[in-house]
Order: structure tokens, then sequence, then C-alpha cells
């Protein structure tokens, strides 16, 4: 245990001496660029030259108070994680795959010249790594609530409320440690399809500690837009509307830290635990 937390120790310090590389955050700057520019798209959604497609599809995913204000704000956390995973999915596959690509490279010294093309060319191999991460979390959001104990009116508790928030937040972490290591067994252990998903959950048995901790930590900032969330009718009603665009802004930083953190944290554990893997390139 002492030489796992050791490890995190070593990793997280390694992954912040080299954050000054314009290289290392490019990746991430693009993610926290995309989902921003997805954001301001969705605050304009009555101009004229989006409102044909936006406004249908905001119906259709908050119902007819999402076209006014001040409902639209009451509503834009949820509408944005919709937006957020389809991002996450198509556009994140290749994202992470190029920044494990350039974190490792400039971690060994290397040249990071012709990352974005190697990811590009994997991407379907990508895409398929990334689908657990981004879907599971949201499988554990629908169904946790079924398994709780709920009052007469059919809602449950302020009790119950804490462990299903808590639940999916644990769950959110441990599914992202279980698939971590994918892109790196993919691109940098060279690994078919099949051996990159053996390879990180061997990669998670090998050291699961450090692997859950450098996850855990920087998702712990996500709690406090979760509160903000919760208590947005107060921000709404009481405070200005749209400062609920700035926590959701805020959110898309947080997630673009966190990710930088964890990857570049994760190549340091990749160096020191995975290279090497048993089982071939099968």
């Amino acid at each position: 245990m002492i030489g796992q937390l050791n490890l995190a120790l070593w990793a997280v310090i390694e992954s912040f001496r080299g954050q000054g590389r314009r290289a290392l955050w490019s990746p991430f700057l693009l993610l926290f660029s995309v989902n921003g520019l997805c954001l301001l798209l969705l605050t304009q959604f009555h101009r004229p030259l989006v409102a044909w497609f936006l406004v249908p599809l905001l119906r259709g995913l908050g119902g007819p108070g999402a076209l006014h204000y001040p409902g639209f704000y009451l509503g834009l956390p949820g509408l944005f994680s919709w937006f957020n995973v389809f991002f996450d999915v198509v556009l994140g596959a290749w994202i992470f795959g190029t920044a494990w690509l350039i974190a490792w490279r400039l971690a060994m010294g290397l040249d990071p010249q012709g990352s974005r093309g190697e990811a590009g060319r994997a991407y379907v191999k990508l895409l398929v790594l990334r689908l657990p991460v981004s879907v599971l979390p949201l499988l554990v959001a629908f169904l946790l609530p079924m398994v709780l104990p709920v009052r007469a009116d059919g809602s449950l508790g302020p009790v119950a409320q804490r462990f299903q928030r808590g639940g999916v937040f644990l769950a959110g972490v441990l599914i992202e440690s279980a698939f971590l290591f994918g892109p790196a067994a993919l691109l940098l252990g060279k690994r078919s399809l099949k051996g990159a998903f053996a390879d990180t959950f061997r990669m998670l048995g090998r050291a699961p500690l450090a692997v859950v901790l450098v996850v855990l930590v920087p998702n712990f900032l996500n709690l406090l837009v979760d509160y903000a969330v919760r208590h947005r009718e107060a921000i709404v009603l009481r405070m200005t509307p749209e400062l609920m665009g700035l926590v959701v802004l805020t959110a898309i930083a947080i997630y673009a830290f966190a990710a930088f953190f964890v990857i570049t944290a994760g190549v340091r554990i990749w160096g020191a635990r995975g290279v090497g893997l048993e089982g071939g390139r099968g």
C-alpha cells in the first residue's frame, strides 16, 4: 500500500513538472474550446442561424420550458450534459488518444509531432475503448435510484439522494480507473483492441490504489459544480440566471483540468508498471 501511495504521489509530481509545455496542454485546450463553443451555441439557440435545429432539439430534451427565460438556465446543466456525452465519445476518443501519445513522448524526451495523425488512424478502436467510460456512468445514474428506498410519494429522501450522488460519483471514478489505460495499451503498447481491454484491467490489478487515487483526486472538484447545480433554483431565481452559464463553463474547465491531471499522471504509472505487460499482442 505504501508503495502505491508513493507511486501515485510520484506520478502527480512528475506530471506537473512538464505542465509548462505547450504541446502537452494542446489536447486539453482543444477539449475545453470545443465544449465551450458548444455551451455558447446553446445559449444562442434562438438565433435564426441555429434555431432551425436547436429549438426542436432542446424542446425534445428539456420540454417547452427549456425554450423560455429563465427556464432555459434552470435546465442548462442537464441540456449541456447530453451534448457533453456526445462530444466525449465522438471527439474525446481522438483527443484523449492524442493526449496519451503526446504525454508519453514528452515524458520519454521524444518529439510529439505526428501524435494527432497516429491517434486519428486508430480512431475507431479508440472510440470503442472510450464508450464504456462515457456510457456506463449514465447507466449507473439511471439504475441506481431503482434500488434505493423511496418515500410514499415515490421520491427519494435526503439520505437516499446522498447515497445516489455518492454512488454515481464513486462508480464514475471506478469505471474511469478500470478503462483508463486502454488507449495506452493500444497506442503505446501496440496491442489489439481485445488486448487493450485486457491490459487496462491488468494495469488496474497491478496498482489499484495508485490508479484510483490519480482519478479520484481531481474529480473531487466536480463536487463543487454538483453543489451549484443542485442549488440552481436559488441561483436562477434569486440571483442572475446567466450565472448558470458560468457554472457550466467552470464544469468544462474542471473536466479539462481533470483529464490533464489523470492522463499525465497515468503516463507515469504506465511507464512504471505497464511497459512489458505479459500477454503478447493478442
